[in-house]
C-alpha cells in the first residue's frame, strides 16, 4: 500500500538503486490514475513515491525504467519513460489506456513498443503519443473526432496512426477535453475534435472536425508551444505573445468576447500580456482557467476562479490577466494546471506551491480542502541549500530536488532528481522539439554542393520545409534572449550574410526548389498576421537576390508589395518603426528593388501592358511613397536617405510629362476615382529629378498662362483684342534703363495676381529691340544688379561668402521687398535664371522648412564657427571665458543697439546650462525674428506669382537652382550640343578655330561669353545640355560677332585667322550690355 513518505519509507526506498529520477504523486486515485494505492484508497493527500518495483523489472537492484513525463486526463494517466516507452493507468471505460491489462498500476502499451515516443498528451478521455519521427498515434474516446483518424468509431482502444499528418513532421501535441492540437516542424498548427465553442480556431462554427485542419489564423506566427484546456486553446509565440481561442465563459481567454456566445472562434492575442513589456515564456491550461509565466518569473492567471485555482485570494472569475500577489518577489519557473487546480515551482526555495480545488488531495496538503492562495506542497525534496520541509529527515536519506512538475485532472506529480534544477524557465524543460528554422550549416551545405554531387533526400526535405514556411523564416536569424518582444529581434547582418550565400547556390535543382519555396512564402504574406513578429518576413525576404531581379516582379515583388501595403494599421506602424531601427541599408535596398521594377516597366512600355503590369506599377509606386514618407527621423525633417536617392530619371525620358500632368489635373478637378483613372506619376513627384520637375513646372506655368490670357480676353474690351492683342496676351512692362527700379515698382505693384500669370514682355523705352526673351533676360539682370547693391540699403552682403541677407532694421518700404519677391516669381514663371545671391535658407523658408545653425553658415560662417565653438566647449567656466549674455548687437547706420534675445536678456549670462538656448535664440533672431517684416513682404510677393502647389515639389537646393541657375559648367558639353547654320559645320576650319579660342579663355571670360550669348553667366537647373547654342556664318569679317540672346544664337563672321577671331570675340563679349536691332 502506498502512502505519503516518512523517514522509514524513504530509507527503504533508497535500498533500490535508482537511475537518477523518481516520480512523486498526490491527488485522486479513485480509478487508479496515480498508479499506486490499493483499490480502497481514493486519494493521496501528500506526495507519495511511485514505487513500481512490483510490476516493473529490476535488474541488479536498479529499476530499468526511469520516468520523464506524465500527462493526466479526467481519470487516467499516461507516463513516458526515458527509453521512449508509454505506460498508462486509470479509467479505461473508453479505451483511453491503449491496453486491456490491469488498470490501477502503470502498464506498458504494447502497440507502441516498437516506436520511440517523444511526447505524450492526455485529453479528458483520449490519449496521444508523438514518435521521434513526428508521427501521432491516438486512442480512446472518439465521439467528437478528437483522435483525428477520420473514423466514425466512438471508442478506439488501441493506438491508431493519424494518417493525414503522416507527411507532416509533428513536434508537439496537446489534448483538451475533447479536442487536440498539433504543432509541426514547419511551424503550422493543426486542430481537430470538438468545436462547439470554437476551440479548434477554425473561425467558422462547426460542431466537430474529425480530421486535422490547419489553424490558418496562426499561419506565419513562429509558435513555440501549443496548449489545450477543457474547451479552450492557446499558442505561445517565439517573442512571447500569447494567443488564445475557444470557450470564454469564465474569462479564460484573457479578453472580452461576445456576451451571447462567450467564445472566440479564431486565435487572438491576450491584449494585456501583449502590451506588457516582459514576454510570456510558458502557458498551461486547466479546464476553464489559464496560467502564464513571463520571462521575469511572474505568474499571471485568469479564467474560472470558483475553487481558488487563480491564486488571488478569492473565488472570483477574472477575464484580465492578474499576477499572483503572494508569489511576487519570487521567481516562478514552472507552472502546471489540473482540471481546477494549479501548481507552480519556485527554484530559489526548491518548493512546489499549489492552489485551487483540493478535495481530492491534489494540492498536497495534509487536510484536503480548497485554497485560493498558494500553499506549500509538503514533499521530501529539499531547497537548493539542502533544507527540507519534512521534520526529522535523516542525513542517511538521499537529498532530492524537484526537476519538473505535472498536473492534470485531479492529480499532481513531481519528478525529482539527485541534481538541483538548473533550468531557467519551463521552455528549457519541454521534452519535445521546436519547429525548425534556417540554419547556417544547412545554407553552407547547399552552397558547397557541386553539379555532379549526390543530394541527400533529407536536405531536399529540409529546403522544402523551411524555405517554404513563413513561420520558419520568422524564427530565423534571431538575436537571442534579451531582445525586446516589440522589436524585430533580428541579427540583420547575419541574415544579410546568409541570404547572400543563398544567391551563390549553383546547383540548379536546389535553386529551383528555393525559388518556388520563396514564391510560396511571398504569397502567404497577404494572410492576416496575428503577432508583429510575423513581420520579420518583410525584412528577411527582400534580402534575397530574387528581389533585385525585376523579371520576377509578378511572382515576387508584386505579392510582397501588395501584402506590405495591405498591413493593418497597427502592424504597418510597427513595421515603420522597425525600418527606422534597422540599418539604413534595408530602406535603401527596398528603394532599389522597387525603383528597378518601375524602370523595367518604363523600359518595356512600348509593349502592351496587362492589368497585372498596372498592378505591379501601382504597387511599386505606393511602396516608394511609403518609403519616402518614412524617410525622416521621428520628430524632425532630417532625411535618412538623400532625396536624390528617390529620383528615377527614366520618368522624364519615357513618360510624356505634359500628358501625365494634364490627366492628373483633370482627374483631380473631376474627382475621378483613382482606381478608374490612368496611373499618374504626378501623384508621386518625389520620384522626379530636376529635369522632370522643371518640365512639370513648365506644364503648370503654361496651363496657368493660358488660363490668365483667357480670363483677360473675357474681361477686356473686344476692340482691344482686335487692334492690340499683345496688351491682353502679355504682362507688358515699359521702363527706362536709367530708372529701372522705380519704373518696375510702379508698373508691377498695381497688377493683380492673374496678370502675373501671363507671359512677361519687357520694352526698354527708346530702344528698338523686340523682346523675344533676350530683353527680358537683361531686364532681370540689370534690375537685380541695382536693387541688390549694398548701397541700396536693403540687404547686407557678407564678403566671406558673397551671399546677401535681409538687412535688419532697414527703413526700406515693404513694397520694395515685395517687388523682389514678385521678380523672383516672374523669373521662375518665365523660365529665366537670375542672379539672386541668397543662401539656401531663403529657399527653405519659402518651402516651409525649418532653418537652423548650419543654414547660418551659408552667409555668416564666422558667426557660425563661434557658435559651434561655444557649444563644443566642455569647461564649466563658459561665463568667464565667453563673457556673453542673452543679447545681440545691431548696427543701424552709426548707432549700435543691444537687442535682448529674451525678456531680461541683458542680465542673463550665457552658462554651460543655457548655452544651447542662447544659440537657438540667436540663430532664430538672425534668420527669422529680426527680418520678419522684410521676409514676409518678399514671401508675399513671391507667392503672388507662384501661388500654385508645383513649387512645393522642389527641394530647397533645386528651387535655388531653378531661380539662380548653377555654375556646374561643362564646356565640353556646350561644344557637343552646339548646332551650326549656313556654311558652318563641326569640321569647318573657322569652327575649329572658334573652339580652340574658346577653350583657351579664362573661366571669367567664358562666363562673360555666356552673358553675351544668353544674358546670364549661370546655366539652367537642367545643366549645360539646356544651353543650345547655334553658330551661324556671316560673310563680312570686319564685323564683331553678334549674339541673339533670345535664341542663344551667335552670328560668327568667317574670320581668316585665329588671332583675329579671338580679338573680335573678346571685343564683342566686353560690350554685351544693351540691345540694338539684331
Amino acid at each position: 500500500m502506498a502512502s505519503s513518505v516518512s523517514e522509514d519509507e524513504a530509507t527503504q526506498q533508497s535500498s533500490v538503486v535508482w537511475s537518477g529520477r523518481r516520480m512523486y504523486c498526490w491527488g485522486s486515485t479513485v480509478h487508479g490514475e496515480l498508479g499506486v494505492g490499493a483499490p480502497e484508497v481514493e486519494q493521496l493527500p501528500l506526495p507519495t513515491f511511485m514505487d513500481f518495483t512490483d510490476s516493473w523489472n529490476i535488474v541488479q537492484g536498479q529499476i530499468t525504467c526511469s520516468l520523464t513525463t506524465l500527462s493526466s486526463g479526467l481519470s487516467h494517466s499516461l507516463l513516458l519513460s526515458e527509453e521512449g516507452q508509454v505506460y498508462s493507468c486509470g479509467n479505461n471505460e473508453l479505451g483511453q489506456l491503449g491496453h486491456s491489462k490491469i488498470t490501477r498500476i502503470p502498464e506498458k502499451i504494447d502497440a507502441l513498443e516498437n516506436y520511440t515516443i517523444a511526447q505524450i498528451a492526455a485529453g479528458d478521455q483520449h490519449s496521444l503519443a508523438l514518435t521521434n519521427w513526428g508521427l501521432i498515434y491516438a486512442w480512446g474516446e472518439n465521439g467528437y473526432g478528437q483522435l483525428g483518424i477520420n473514423s466514425s468509431e466512438e471508442v478506439v482502444s488501441t493506438p491508431h496512426l493519424i494518417k493525414s499528418l503522416a507527411r507532416k513532421q509533428v513536434v508537439q501535441v496537446a489534448g483538451g477535453a475533447n479536442h487536440t492540437l498539433a504543432l509541426t516542424l514547419d511551424g503550422e498548427v493543426y486542430s481537430w475534435g470538438q468545436n462547439n465553442l470554437g476551440q479548434l480556431g477554425m473561425r467558422q462554427h462547426s460542431s466537430q472536425q474529425r480530421e486535422p485542419v490547419l489553424v490558418s489564423a496562426l499561419l506565419g506566427t513562429p509558435v513555440v508551444l501549443v496548449a489545450a484546456g477543457g474547451h479552450h486553446s492557446a499558442a505561445l509565440s517565439q517573442a512571447g505573445f500569447l494567443a488564445t481561442w475557444g470557450s470564454n465563459k469564465y474569462g479564460q481567454l484573457g479578453y472580452k468576447t461576445d456576451n451571447d456566445t462567450n467564445c472566440s472562434t479564431a486565435p487572438a492575442l491576450v491584449p494585456n500580456l501583449a502590451t506588457y513589456s516582459d514576454p510570456v515564456v510558458y502557458v498551461a491550461l486547466g479546464e476553464s482557467h489559464t496560467a502564464a509565466l513571463d520571462a521575469h518569473g511572474k505568474l499571471w492567471t485568469f479564467g474560472h476562479g470558483r475553487y481558488g485555482q487563480l491564486g488571488h485570494g478569492s473565488s472570483d472569475d477574472i477575464s484580465v490577466p492578474r499576477t499572483c500577489l503572494d508569489l511576487v518577489g519570487s521567481k516562478v519557473t514552472q507552472a502546471a494546471c489540473g482540471r481546477c487546480h494549479t501548481l507552480v515551482f519556485l527554484p530559489s526555495q526548491g518548493q512546489v506551491y499549489a492552489f485551487g480545488q483540493g478535495m481530492s488531495g491534489q494540492l498536497g496538503i495534509k487536510t484536503p480542502h480548497n485554497c485560493n492562495l498558494p500553499q506549500v506542497v509538503v514533499g521530501p525534496w529539499v531547497s537548493p541549500r539542502g533544507i527540507s520541509l519534512m521534520q526529522g529527515t535523516s542525513d542517511t536519506v538521499p537529498k532530492i530536488y524537484v526537476q519538473k512538475i505535472f498536473a492534470g485532472g485531479d492529480v499532481s506529480m513531481a519528478r525529482v532528481s539527485k541534481q538541483p534544477n538548473t533550468a531557467s524557465n519551463f521552455l528549457n524543460t519541454i521534452p519535445c522539439t521546436q519547429p525548425t528554422f534556417i540554419m547556417k550549416e544547412r545554407v553552407n551545405e547547399m552552397v558547397s554542393i557541386e553539379d555532379d554531387d549526390m543530394i541527400d533526400d533529407e536536405l531536399f526535405t529540409y529546403i522544402e520545409t523551411v524555405f517554404g514556411s513563413m513561420s520558419c523564416w520568422n524564427r530565423s536569424f534571431l538575436i537571442g534572449e534579451g531582445a525586446d518582444k516589440h522589436s524585430h529581434g533580428l541579427d540583420y547582418r547575419l541574415a544579410e550574410e546568409y541570404t547572400a550565400k543563398l544567391g551563390r547556390v549553383h546547383r540548379e535543382s536546389i535553386k529551383e526548389m528555393v525559388y518556388s519555396s520563396v514564391m510560396s512564402v511571398v504569397k502567404q504574406l497577404s494572410t492576416p498576421l496575428l503577432s508583429i513578429e510575423s513581420l520579420r518576413c518583410f525584412v528577411l525576404l527582400p534580402l534575397l537576390a530574387y528581389f533585385l531581379d525585376s523579371t520576377n516582379m509578378k511572382d515576387i515583388q508584386l505579392p510582397y508589395a501588395e501584402a506590405l501595403l495591405g498591413l493593418e494599421k497597427h502592424k504597418a506602424a510597427v513595421f515603420k518603426l522597425w525600418m527606422k531601427a534597422l540599418p539604413l541599408d534595408f530602406t535603401s535596398r527596398l528603394l532599389t528593388i522597387y525603383k528597378s521594377v518601375i524602370i523595367h516597366i518604363l523600359n518595356n512600355a512600348q509593349h502592351s501592358q496587362t492589368d497585372v503590369d498596372r498592378r505591379v506599377l501601382l504597387s511599386a509606386l505606393k511602396v516608394l511613397n511609403q518609403l519616402h514618407e518614412g524617410n525622416f527621423q521621428q520628430g524632425s525633417r532630417v532625411a535618412r536617405l538623400a532625396y536624390e536617392e528617390f529620383y528615377i530619371p527614366e520618368i522624364a525620358e519615357k513618360i510624356d510629362i505634359r500628358s501625365d500632368y494634364l490627366n492628373w489635373i483633370n482627374s483631380r478637378i473631376r474627382h475621378v476615382d483613382r482606381s478608374e483613372s490612368p496611373i499618374s506619376f504626378c501623384e508621386y513627384p518625389f520620384l522626379f529629378d530636376a529635369q522632370a520637375k522643371t518640365l512639370l513646372l513648365r506644364c503648370d506655368a503654361t496651363r496657368q498662362m493660358q488660363g490668365a490670357i483667357q480670363e483677360a480676353v473675357i474681361n477686356s474690351n473686344p476692340m482691344l483684342w482686335l487692334f492690340d492683342p499683345a496688351q491682353i496676351q502679355f504682362l507688358n512692362i515699359n521702363i527706362h534703363r536709367n530708372n529701372i527700379v522705380d519704373d518696375t515698382i510702379q508698373q508691377l505693384l498695381h497688377h493683380g495676381v492673374t496678370d502675373y500669370k501671363r507671359p512677361l514682355k519687357v520694352h526698354f523705352i527708346g530702344e528698338e529691340a523686340e523682346d523675344a526673351g533676350g530683353v527680358r533676360k537683361e531686364f532681370f539682370l540689370l534690375l537685380l544688379r541695382e536693387i541688390l547693391n549694398p548701397d541700396y540699403g536693403m540687404f547686407t552682403q557678407y564678403p566671406e561668402t558673397n551671399n546677401i541677407w535681409f538687412k535688419e532694421g532697414t527703413l526700406e518700404a515693404a513694397a520694395t521687398y515685395s517687388l523682389i519677391g514678385i521678380v523672383c516669381g516672374l523669373a521662375i514663371y518665365n523660365f529665366t535664371i537670375i542672379n539672386l545671391p541668397f543662401p539656401l535658407a531663403l529657399y527653405k523658408k519659402l518651402l516651409g522648412q525649418s532653418v537652423g545653425l548650419d543654414d547660418l553658415a551659408d552667409f555668416d560662417p564666422h558667426l557660425t564657427r563661434n557658435l559651434h565653438e561655444l557649444l563644443e566647449y566642455e569647461g564649466n567656466d563658459v561665463e568667464e571665458v565667453f563673457c556673453l549674455n542673452f543679447t545681440v548687437t545691431q548696427q543701424f547706420y552709426d548707432v549700435t543697439n543691444s537687442i535682448p534675445l529674451k525678456p531680461g536678456g541683458d542680465d542673463i549670462p550665457v552658462t554651460t546650462q543655457n548655452k544651447q538656448e542662447y544659440v537657438d535664440l540667436l540663430v532664430d533672431y538672425k534668420l527669422t525674428s529680426s527680418i520678419a517684416k522684410q521676409y514676409q513682404a518678399f514671401h508675399d510677393g513671391f507667392y503672388r506669382v507662384c501661388g500654385g502647389g508645383i513649387l512645393k515639389l522642389f527641394q530647397p537646393m533645386e528651387l535655388m537652382a531653378l531661380v539662380t541657375g548653377n555654375e556646374n559648367f561643362n564646356w565640353a558639353e556646350l561644344e557637343q550640343n552646339t548646332e551650326y547654320k549656313g556654311e558652318y559645320h563641326r569640321e569647318h576650319e573657322v569652327i575649329k578655330m572658334f573652339w580652340e579660342v574658346f577653350h583657351g579663355l579664362s573661366t571669367d571670360q567664358k562666363k562673360q561669353f555666356l552673358i553675351f550669348l544668353t544674358g546670364t553667366d549661370r546655366i539652367p537647373i537642367l545643366g549645360m545640355k539646356a544651353v543650345k547654342m547655334i553658330i551661324q556664318s556671316t560673310n563680312d569679317d570686319s564685323f564683331l560677332p553678334v549674339a541673339h540672346t533670345c535664341i542663344s544664337q551667335l552670328d560668327l563672321p568667317v574670320y581668316s585667322t585665329k588671332e583675329k577671331l579671338r580679338y573680335k570675340l573678346l571685343q564683342a563679349i566686353q560690350q554685351s550690355e544693351g540691345f540694338g536691332l539684331v
